[in-house]
């Protein structure tokens, strides 16, 4: 019944967006387009009725046919915006960039005195230029001259003024985004917005002591509220103030005990303050609010691994391996296998170690850190060599100045009986390290005594002595 109706009268839009939902929904499609036709021939047809044919001839796969009635509703209602964005988006989806943007430079061309109308067209060129990166420096241009028209308009409303301050700030006019939200708060001193969002747009540009006065603010006018606590922590470990950071990421676990970030970054910053028990402490209290995580485990595993506590380490590591298995298998990259892997060296995990420092260069071949760590602990116990050779010449050949891994070329060259080979790579580590290195001088004068210069030798390890002392190194100056 409602059907015959609506085909002898398609005045009655709502009655006819719905009959053609029921039809389309039972896939009788033709019949639902001949209705959305019939109806967006009337001249006084809604936007709505075009939205709802164009829609429909799309999920059909009727695209030229979805481009003509977005043409039509344009050309109906010029200024108005939806039908662009939509039509826009067809050209965008079928690598025709610079047709939809025509279709957007259109828009800007009709011109209107509505500030909402510019604000509006600016977020469809933003859009547009996150959507295809051949038109996207044109786009964010246009995108910038409509707010510039918008503001010129001098708008009133809240609402818009905070969106044109928000997308100023997506495109780093972040000048006219601090002017436009400190014009809010003088105009509504009670509202926290503009304060979060200076303080924000501060974090994101660098400015942290601004920011950090503008969390302070926020966090005298809410205490309640874990955010200000937080990134005033943030900032503070930006700063390498740890011990800041640690009060202020308490904090926001005492005003929410449910905020997982303040708990895990706050162990993180117990750990750069080398305080690991405390870590351990803070993460076994943080399971009482919030479920394990990747991350929560794997700060475990550092602090286990910091107290020595091998088994503890490698369930950590293997927890954390399992979590994100499930959630996140991106998370289980080279760096993370590399962490085990060394975690577990300096603890005199060998076999394991091995394995996944392994794990870690399958993942990154040409993972510099990887390679040298691998093959200089290979080398250190006279393992693999050949082996270990190979990998230390590709870090270095990787970062041919990075003393470390020149110390480990010279190094393993030492242990392959090549000591004239491993001279110059020593001395060239020595010479580019920032500060005296104990170690270096100690490998220097072994080099030297294969070598036969005996007197230099000693004056080496004099050298690591003076930085730091060690029996191992006193004993080879037959020093009681």
């Amino acid at each position: 019944m409602f059907a015959r109706s609506v085909e002898q009268d398609p005045a009655h839009e709502s009655l006819v967006l719905d009959v053609a939902r029921r039809r389309l929904l039972r896939k009788e499609f033709d019949a639902a387009l001949e209705l959305l036709q019939k109806a967006s021939t009337r001249p006084d047809a809604s936007l709505t009725v075009f939205s709802f044919l164009g829609l429909t001839q799309l999920q059909l796969a009727r695209t030229n046919d979805a481009i003509a009635t977005y043409r039509a509703a344009i050309k109906r209602a010029p200024a108005e915006l939806s039908s662009r964005g939509l039509l826009a988006q067809i050209y965008v989806s079928q690598h025709r960039s610079d047709e939809a943007l025509a279709v957007l430079d259109e828009a800007g061309r009709v011109g209107t005195a509505e500030p909402r109308y510019w604000a509006d067209l600016a977020e469809l060129y933003l859009q547009l230029g996150h959507r295809s990166t051949n038109v996207a420096e044109r786009a964010r241009s246009a995108a910038r001259t409509s707010l510039e028209k918008a503001l010129s308009l001098q708008p009133n409303d809240p609402a818009l003024l905070q969106r044109l301050a928000d997308r100023s700030g997506d495109l780093g006019d972040s000048g006219v985004a601090e002017r436009l939200y400190q014009q809010l708060r003088e105009k509504f001193p009670q509202s926290p917005i503009p304060t979060a969002k200076l303080a924000d747009l501060y974090l994101r540009t660098g400015r942290l002591p601004e920011a950090a006065a503008e969390l302070e603010r926020l966090k005298k006018e809410n205490p309640a509220n874990p955010l200000p606590w937080y990134f005033l922590g943030v900032i503070a470990a930006e700063q390498k103030n740890f011990t800041n950071a640690v009060q202020m990421f308490s904090e926001a676990t005492r005003v929410n005990a449910n905020f997982e970030p303040a708990w895990l970054d706050l162990a993180g910053a117990q750990l750069n303050l080398d305080r690991p028990t405390d870590a351990l402490g803070t993460l076994d209290s943080a399971r009482l609010t919030i479920p394990p995580s990747f991350r929560s485990e794997f700060l475990a595993a550092i602090a286990s691994g910091r107290l020595g506590r091998l088994d503890e380490l490698n369930r950590r590591f293997s927890a954390a391996e399992g979590i994100a298995r499930t959630n996140q298998p991106q998370i289980l990259d080279h760096l993370f296998y590399f962490q085990w892997g060394a975690a577990g060296e300096r603890l005199g995990d060998h076999a394991n170690a091995v394995e996944h420092l392994q794990k870690s260069l399958e993942i990154s071949p040409n993972f510099a850190e990887g390679l040298n760590h691998l093959g200089y602990l290979w080398a250190e116990r006279k393992e693999n060599l050949e082996k270990a050779h190979s990998m230390i010449r590709r870090a270095v050949e990787l970062e041919p100045e990075n003393e470390a891994y020149l110390d480990s070329l010279a190094w393993v060259l030492f242990q392959l009986k090549r000591p004239a080979e491993a001279l110059p790579w020593m001395e060239k580590a020595i010479k580019l390290a920032p500060k005296s290195d104990p170690t270096l001088f100690d490998h220097h004068g072994d080099i030297l005594t294969a070598v036969g210069r005996k007197g230099e030798a000693q004056a080496a390890w004099r050298k690591s002595l003076a930085v730091e002392d060690d029996p191992d190194v006193r004993r080879k100056l037959d020093v009681p």
